[in-house]
Parts: C-alpha cells; structure tokens; sequence
C-alpha cells in the first residue's frame, strides 16, 4: 500500500469517528426540547415566565456540555493536524528524490559513451587515463544534478580526490559516487559499466553472463545431440539455433533498424577514444599557452639574442625558469598523450622531429600562438564534431549516418560559442603608439590569449606589472 492510500484511508476513518461523535445523545435531544421550550415562552411578560425561560435554558446548557466528547474531539483534530503536517513533508521528500532521480538519469544520457570508456579505464586500473577523462565526465556530474563534488584533483585506487572552493583536498570512492546512477539501470546494461560497481555487483554480472553462457552450452549440446537421429530433425536443430542466434524479423525495416543501432554505436566507441585524445590535447594547449605568456612577461620566449641571453640567465644563474621548466613538460605530454590514446610507441627520430614543430621558447611568441591556435581549433572542431554526432545519433535512436552533415554539421555561431568556452586563458596587453603616431594615453585592453597574436600584429604587447 503506498503512503497516498494511507493518507486516504485515516482520513475515512478520521471522517467516521468525527460523525459517530458528533452523533446525538439522549441528552442532546433532551436539551435541544428545553431550548425548544424555552423558545416557546418567547418574549418574557412577567418575572415568572423569565424565571422559567432562565431554568429551561439552564438546563439545557448542563445536558449539552460533553467534557468527554469535546477532548476526544481535540485528539482527534490533533490527530488529524499532524498527520497533515506528515503527508506534507513525505510529498516534498517524494518530490525531491524524483527530481533528483530526473537529474541524474539525465547526466547519464548526456555522458554515456565517456562514462563507459572512464568505467573501462578504472576496471583496467589505467590511473593515467583517468587523469584525463575524469575532470570533464565529473564536471557534467556536477553542473547537471547539483552535486558539489569540487574541481577533480586526481585519482587512485578507486577514490577520486577533489578541491574544495577553499583548495581542501576531499577524497570520494568513486563507485559511492556513481553507484545511485548505477541503481537506475538495467541488470544486462549495468555490465557495460564494471567499474562503477561494487564487488557484490561484479559478481553477481559474472554469474549472471555464466548462467547465460551454461544455458547456451546446454542449449548447444542439446542441438548437437538432436543430429544425430535424423537429417530432418538436423534441419530443424539447425534452423533453431539459427532463431536463437538471429532472431526472426519479419520486416525488413526493422532488420535496418537494428543493423543501424549496432554500427552506430560502435563507431561512437571507437570516435569516444579518439575523442579523449582530443580533450586532453586541448586542456594541454591551454596550458602550454599560459607558460609561454608569462614567459614572455619575463623576456625568456624567442630566437633574438636577448631572449637567448635571458634564458640562459634566468635557467643557470637566477633559477626563474619555472615557466620554461612547464613549457619543456607541457610539450612532452602534447606529443606522448597524443601517442599513448593512438596505441603507438614513436621512434627517437619520430619523437625528436615532433617536438621540433611544437610550441617552445625558443621561437618566436607569434608563431607559438599560431601553432597553439591552429592545434587547438583542430581539437575543438572534432570534439564539437563527435557531440554533435553523438547527441543526434541518440536524438535520433541511432539511425542515420554519422558522416551525414545532418547528424555532424554545425555553424559557426556555434563553433564560436563553443570555442569561447574552451579558450580560458586571459592577457592584458598594451599600446602606447598607433601607426607610428604616440598616443595622448596608452591603450590597455584585457583579452582573449587566442587573439593575442592579432594584438601583437596591430601593435600591443604583453603588459604585465
């Protein structure tokens, strides 16, 4: 019985009891005909009759009053009052887990292909590609259901490590965190996420696929065993186990169908991949970007004997040379997270050449900000790519193309958008000459470091204190 028809049937009873006590009573009907005959008297003429009128209403006062009913009655509005106040709080709570509910079944449609590749990676026990999948998937899990979950610091062992607003560490087992996520799905679909689930949970999947695999066995071994006795009944194992494998479809629709869903899902497998590849290259440029900025404050970033001479100075004899030392690291990683999502080992010459082309101090800041930029825009572009595929593919029950510029298109207003979002980093720079010409004022202006090197070209440069 559910908490409404509770509610509905102490209100019935409530009802009944309330009638039963407000029933008449001999006395009732006694004082209701002194009243009835003190009304009678109407207007008193003499002292006599108001003496009369006086006891008949007395009388009938004494019989109406039932101390006994009337705190019978108090308990049960009390009753009834309370119970309200219940229903009240158990339909707010109601409503709160439903919405809650809500929210996480929509973070999980929103971030299912990156929440199984995350689940493989810690079912692996890949730390290093946690590191890199988790701060995006968890980030949704905050925005999208209102957990405050922090800014994701690192993972280890199952436990995720995160910073509060004021920088303090809190550690959360990331199969707690996902596991009323987990509770909303199917048994046969919690086994494409084992590592969001707990022990017990594994191991019930396990019997679960072992039992299916011992009915298949039985069921083989039975059809097996069935040929022996005849051609016909040979046939007939053969075309049952045909069922059993392709289930007979009678529309030729629905064979597309289903045919549609299979390969559209694995190829947004296989793009998720190369997708994560593309979120850390992003995170890495935007990083790369920052160092080579506030190495440019200091005058350590370009090929011109100066920047040379202040490298060398700043590296050997001061030790400033944190920046340049993250620039060094941040290139490492560009080239070797890109390698390690492709599955490759570079050779030395391989590695050697890449590094060569990439972002460093060595080279001039505009060209280190064409190549961030164009690198970027490159990434960008297919991530917004493979959200737009996967969001329609799903919009659309997995039907269609993903090469369809239906289903992967987007304009540029959109691009732009999204682009915005991802190109954090801020500069200010400064101007104190226009073509030539002094100005009454220097000109500072705090911007986009994509759209720093446009600046540098128009005639500002870096400001910094």
């Amino acid at each position: 019985m559910s908490d409404e028809d509770s509610f509905d049937n102490f209100n019935k009873a409530n009802k009944s009891y309330h009638e039963i006590l407000n029933r008449k009573t001999f006395k009732d009907k006694l004082a209701d005909a002194y009243n009835k005959q003190a009304d009678s008297i109407g207007r008193p003429m003499n002292k006599g009759q108001a003496n009369t009128q006086a006891l008949l209403r007395g009388f009938a006062v004494g019989l109406s009053n039932d101390y006994e009913r009337e705190a019978k009655l108090a308990e049960l509005e009390e009753q009834c009052k309370q119970m309200g106040m219940l229903q009240r709080e158990l339909t707010m709570a109601a409503a709160q887990n439903k919405m809650k509910k809500e929210k996480q079944m929509a973070f999980f449609n929103e971030n299912q292909v990156a929440l199984g590749q995350l689940s493989e990676y810690i079912y692996a026990g890949k730390h290093n590609e946690v590191d890199i999948l988790a701060p995006e998937v968890l980030k949704s899990y905050g925005d999208i259901t209102g957990a405050k979950v922090g800014k994701f610091s690192h993972y280890k062992n199952g436990y995720a490590t995160f910073l509060d607003d004021k920088g303090e560490p809190r550690t959360v087992n990331i199969k707690n965190l996902m596991q009323p996520v987990m509770d909303m799905l199917p048994e046969e679909q919690k086994k494409n996420y084992r590592g969001f689930l707990t022990p017990l949970q594994n191991a019930d999947i396990d019997r679960m696929v072992k039992e299916q695999s011992l009915k298949m066995e039985k069921l083989q071994a039975d059809i097996d065993s069935s040929k022996a006795h005849s051609e016909v009944y040979k046939m007939q194992a053969e075309e049952l186990k045909n069922n059993i494998a392709r289930p007979p479809m009678t529309e030729s629709q629905k064979i597309l169908f289903k045919a549609n869903v299979d390969n559209n899902q694995e190829y947004l497998k296989e793009a998720g991949k190369k997708n994560v590849t593309n979120l850390a290259l992003v995170q890495t440029l935007n990083e790369l970007e920052e160092m080579i900025i506030e190495s440019a404050k200091k005058g350590q970033v370009g090929s011109d004997i100066s920047a040379i001479r202040k490298r060398g100075w700043d590296k050997y004899i001061t030790g400033d040379n944190k920046e340049m030392t993250l620039v060094d690291m941040a290139k490492a990683t560009y080239f070797g997270r890109i390698k390690e999502a492709g599955g490759s080992n570079p050779s030395t010459t391989e590695f050697l050449t890449a590094l060569s082309t990439m972002p460093n101090t060595d080279k001039n800041l505009s060209a280190n900000l064409r190549i961030i930029n164009k690198d970027r825009d490159n990434a960008l572009k297919s991530i917004l790519k493979f959200n737009k595929i996967e969001q329609n593919l799903r919009a659309r029950e997995y039907q269609g193309s993903p090469y369809d510029p239906a289903v992967h298109g987007f304009s540029d207003d959109e691009y732009n958008n999204f682009r915005k979002e991802n190109n954090k980093n801020k500069v200010v720079v400064i101007r104190t000459a226009k073509l030539g010409t002094p100005l009454a004022e220097p000109e500072v202006v705090e911007i986009s470091a994509d759209e720093l090197e446009n600046y540098i070209a128009d005639g500002f440069e870096i400001y910094y204190e």
